[in-house]
């Protein structure tokens, strides 16, 4: 929101980790004149922003983290760890905005979908839950010469670390890559 007294927006750059965007959501949460939070790779300057770097700070990020868990539920908590770690676009914003949104409702707050960040945060997650089921459902492996089972897949957003555990807990005598 602009001012008449300071027209500038802030946007928060981080350095693309989890703990650094909680750290600069931390660093966020009572400015007035915040625009966005974006890892330092992804800047688009713009002719009005203000950017302010954020060191990442474990010890913020814990709190952030640990607010979560405790004041709002642990399922919220994973859910937004699942949406950062799939590198959708603009995930920064959304997320800021529904932990805005988890400060008012607590833990009841996917049930508040007329709130525009819970709202946001629901139709950000579903094309995602869709492909990584797909994922799980299609992937199909082939066999190399070197008895290696390998499977080559494009997904939009990054679905690995879920596709790795799948796999692992169902494959865990033959050799296989992703």
């Amino acid at each position: 929101m602009l001012t008449a007294e300071n027209n500038e927006c802030h946007v928060y750059l981080y350095d693309g980790s989890f703990e650094g965007l909680l750290t600069a959501v931390f660093e966020a949460w009572g400015d007035k004149n915040f625009k966005d939070i974006c890892a330092h790779a992804n800047l688009r300057p713009g002719f009005l922003d203000s950017n302010i770097y954020v060191e990442t700070d474990d010890a913020k990020a814990e709190r952030v983290s640990r607010w979560i868990r405790t004041k709002v539920s642990e399922s919220v908590g994973n859910s937004i760890y699942e949406y950062f770690a799939a590198e959708a676009p603009n995930c920064e914003k959304i997320i800021y905005f529904y932990l805005r949104a988890c400060n008012r409702y607590g833990p009841t707050v996917d049930d508040h979908l007329t709130d525009p960040a819970v709202l946001n945060f629901a139709n950000a997650q579903k094309p995602i839950g869709r492909e990584r089921n797909k994922m799980l459902g299609f992937v199909r492996f082939r066999e190399l010469d070197n008895k290696v089972l390998f499977s080559e897949i494009a997904t939009e957003y990054n679905h690995l670390m879920y596709l790795g555990s799948f796999f692992f807990d169902r494959m865990t005598a033959i050799p296989w890559m992703i």
